[in-house]
């Protein structure tokens, strides 16, 4: 009986082999698939912690950020290079104040006083003008200019239309130069006719002083004058009076 029992070992044992060879197959695929089911399903639980975790440490540099501003808040009391100051110049404001109240009026001559160039055709329409009635609410944003007394200025203002209640805004783009401009006459009448040239300046006054005294400590005081300037050829040969060849410069 043992010796059957061998036959049929020995003629089934390859059914025997390859049925122990597939479930083998079997468990390495099985603990195969549970091994990397788990390590990509830690992965997976750990990265929501990490994202958690930045997520809950990227408020500090936010919070950061808004204290900044206190050290920026300091240069609000000097202007940057070619930022408009509004109404800063007491002078640049009575000028464009002194041109829009001269346009109001139709003030063809003072307007000549302000402005460079005012030719026939412009005169005209500044007279014959039906239609502004007047401007008002005058703001000066200005900065400075090329040179020490000149200034581009944005004047903003409401003007109003003849039979309109409503105040419509407007803006005008001026170059002003506050440096008084020289004025060029010809006097018939002076020394046989002569081209004369006024400006505006100032006179020392010498009023506390006497002819006994040289020299003293006496702060100057000026007085606002009309300078004439003729011809250095046209002085000579007249009555005694006051020459003043080169013109004292006020600091």
């Amino acid at each position: 009986m043992l010796d059957n029992f061998r036959e049929w070992l020995s003629d089934n044992l390859r059914y025997f082999m390859l049925g122990f060879g597939i479930l083998a197959v079997v468990l390495i695929l099985f603990f195969g698939v549970r091994f990397i089911s788990s390590k990509f399903g830690n992965q997976k639980t750990t990265e929501p912690k990490q994202e958690t975790q930045q997520e809950t440490e990227t408020p500090t540099p936010t919070q950061e950020a808004e204290e900044t501003p206190a050290t920026t808040a300091e240069p609000e009391t000097t202007p940057a290079a070619g930022e408009l100051e509004l109404n800063a110049y007491p002078q640049v404001n009575a000028l464009i104040e002194k041109y829009y109240a001269a346009l109001t009026g139709k003030d063809v001559q003072s307007l000549k006083e302000l402005v460079d160039e005012l030719d026939p055709s412009d005169e005209s329409a500044i007279t014959n003008s039906q239609y502004i009635e007047g401007y008002s609410n005058v703001q000066v944003y200005t900065k400075k200019g090329m040179t020490d007394t000149s200034y581009v200025v944005f004047a903003a203002y409401d003007h109003k239309y003849v039979g309109y209640d409503t105040l419509l805004p407007g803006i005008s783009y001026l170059y002003v130069d506050t440096k008084e401009a020289l004025t060029e006459n010809w006097e018939e009448q002076l020394l046989g006719g002569v081209m004369t040239v006024e400006a505006k300046g100032k006179r020392i006054l010498e009023d506390h002083w006497t002819a006994e005294e040289l020299y003293k400590e006496q702060p100057p005081e000026l007085k606002d004058v009309t300078l004439k300037a003729v011809p250095y050829c046209y002085w000579g040969n007249r009555k005694t009076g006051e020459m003043a060849v080169w013109i004292r410069q006020l600091i």
